[in-house]
């Protein structure tokens, strides 16, 4: 599953991305299966890696593109894809 957050109102992205944050972290491993990309230097194949890449310990992963890393005011994308233990 992938979901795609867009448009003026940063703070309504910030909000929303926040909020699938808490729904994706019912196990506390989030944060170790987050991945923060800087928008201007990364290509698509780092992020399809970060795709492939097992979660740790299992559950969501997250992927943020940001226009630079570490910017909570970005104006780029978030995803997140849902991955079954294998």
């Amino acid at each position: 599953m992938i979901y795609i957050f867009h448009g003026s109102d940063s703070f309504s992205r910030r909000e929303a991305i926040e909020k699938l944050k808490r729904e994706l972290d019912s196990d506390g491993t989030l944060t170790t299966n987050t991945v923060v990309f800087d928008a201007r230097e990364t290509t698509p194949a780092e992020v399809i890696a970060a795709c492939d890449t097992v979660p740790f310990f299992g559950g969501p992963r997250l992927g943020r593109l940001a226009a630079s890393a570490g910017s909570s005011s970005s104006s780029g994308a978030a995803s997140a894809s849902r991955r079954q233990p294998t």
